[in-house]
């Protein structure tokens, strides 16, 4: 029995022995890989930035990429991943997770291509608006050398404009308004618009008047015309010499009136702000010896109520009769020049003496204004073969050292001479190399640009027909539109290639 309780003891001890054993004797379990983790998106083309997630990653691991195509497993460049990160440009994004345990996973990675359109810088305006007391040179800067710049002075949107001129070099700004200014790129298209607002107050001057003729000597009576007056201002004139900003016999100017004896013309300008102009003056020589003053039965009438008047004691009356009777006879005189001359016209043409015959038709035109003597003189211009644009203003004949220009119809004239055309001198005009030109006449300013279809008077845009434009480094500009805006008349007599502004 004892045997026998011991033998099952030692059984149980040896199976116990064997058990333990065999478990001894079992391999370790291997420990899992750690899993790569997933980009989101996983790469491709786009047109804007991507917002990039890395998911798939246990907790207590850590995720680590690089924005740099480096292996972020060996990179210095590796950054530990946080959370959501942007990638704005073209470049591949490589992540993996470190387990403490287990080691790093294998490597993700995603290419990103990211096609944005290139933005315009916009150009920059100096100075950048103010109020000033002088006109004032305006640059634009910041313009990318295969780009242009363009820019407007009346407010207007330069991307879209009919009055948008390129910029290529300082223009001036004389009056007070907004510039703005944008680039475009044949690429990428047009920057944002930039505006600059100036105020220029400049202390006002008043233009002095211009007197038609501007004196001379004739052979009988003229007409005077005063121009170069600003709306809003006053004309004084005298024909006695005196000055008219103090003279007792000044008087206000209304339209065109007779020198019919030897004397000086002055007059000048008032405005009620800026006080007077400077004075103009025009002396005037009437000489008419060798003519025989005409007779008529109101010359007799004439004399007889002049003789009245001094036996009267009426001196103030018989001056003003005998005033009336000497513009009479010197009218008397000057319609028999006219009639020699017309007769003379007639004798040179039948003998085939075009040149002659444009002489005396010019002298006509001098006397009295004809449409009988310009289309006569359009017939001389045609048999001399004269193919130019010829153009009167006032009576006398404008010499070009540029010749005008026909373009769609209309006459185009260099700006300085439809300014002295007008009556206005060369200093009232001035431009820059960008083909802005700015005529003053008084306070009257008017704005012409190279290639634009419109002009401005005092800041208010009209259309043209025709744009002005540089033909031979030289302004061309609408002779019509321009002088309408200073309340001339134009008329075009098309035999001869004839203009007349009056």
């Amino acid at each position: 029995m004892l045997l026998g309780k011991g033998y099952k003891r030692f059984s149980i001890i040896v199976l116990i022995i064997t058990l333990l054993s065999t478990l001894l004797m079992q391999p370790e379990p291997a420990l899992a890989d750690t899993q790569p983790p997933v980009i989101s998106p996983s790469g491709g083309t786009f047109t804007s930035a991507q917002s990039v997630t890395i998911s798939n990653i246990p907790n207590g691991d850590a995720a680590f990429y690089t924005i740099d195509g480096s292996d972020p497993t060996t990179s210095s460049t590796s950054i530990v991943y946080n959370g959501t990160f942007t990638v704005s440009e073209s470049e591949t994004v490589r992540a993996a997770v470190n387990d403490t345990i287990t080691g790093w996973s294998a490597v993700s990675s995603a290419v990103f291509v990211i096609n944005t359109p290139d933005t315009v810088e916009p150009p920059v305006i100096s100075p950048n608006g103010g109020t000033f007391t002088s006109e004032q040179s305006v640059t634009i800067s910041n313009v990318p050398d295969a780009d242009n710049a363009y820019y407007t002075i009346d407010g207007s949107n330069p991307t879209s404009s009919t009055t948008a001129v390129p910029y290529t070099d300082a223009f001036t700004v004389s009056q007070s308004g907004t510039v703005k200014a944008a680039i475009h790129d044949n690429a990428d298209g047009w920057s944002a618009v930039v505006s600059a607002d100036f105020v220029i107050n400049t202390p006002d001057t008043v233009e002095a008047p211009v007197i038609s003729p501007n004196g001379g000597t004739f052979t009988c009576a003229q007409s005077v015309t005063i121009s170069n007056v600003s709306n809003g201002d006053v004309v004084y004139y005298t024909t006695d010499g005196s000055s008219p900003t103090g003279s007792t016999t000044a008087v206000p100017y209304t339209g065109a009136f007779t020198v019919s004896q030897s004397g000086t013309v002055k007059a000048a300008a008032h405005d009620t702000a800026a006080g007077w102009s400077t004075v103009a003056s025009a002396v005037f020589v009437i000489d008419d010896s060798d003519e025989e003053p005409g007779s008529s039965d109101q010359i007799a009438q004439l004399k007889q109520q002049f003789a009245a008047a001094i036996s009267n004691n009426q001196f103030s009356e018989a001056a003003k009769i005998l005033q009336r009777i000497q513009a009479l006879v010197k009218q008397g005189s000057c319609d028999d020049k006219l009639n020699k001359f017309k007769e003379q016209v007639i004798d040179a043409v039948n003998d085939n003496n075009w040149a002659k015959a444009e002489a005396l038709l010019k002298q006509i035109i001098k006397l009295e204004d004809s449409d009988w003597a310009y289309s006569q003189l359009g017939q001389i211009y045609e048999q001399e073969g004269n193919t130019n644009i010829n153009v009167f203003s006032n009576g006398d004949q404008v010499n070009f050292d540029e010749q005008p220009i026909v373009v769609n119809g209309r006459t185009l004239i260099p700006i300085r001479k439809i300014a002295n055309a007008l009556g206005i001198s060369d200093n009232s005009v001035s431009w820059d190399s960008n083909g802005t030109v700015i005529i003053k006449n008084g306070k009257d300013k008017i704005t012409i640009q190279n290639n634009v279809q419109q002009v401005y008077l005092n800041g208010k845009s009209y259309a043209t027909d025709v744009p002005a434009q540089i033909h031979n480094g030289r302004m061309m500009v609408p002779l019509r539109a321009v002088s309408e805006l200073f309340h001339k008349k134009v008329q075009w007599y098309p035999q001869g290639k004839i203009v007349k502004i009056k």
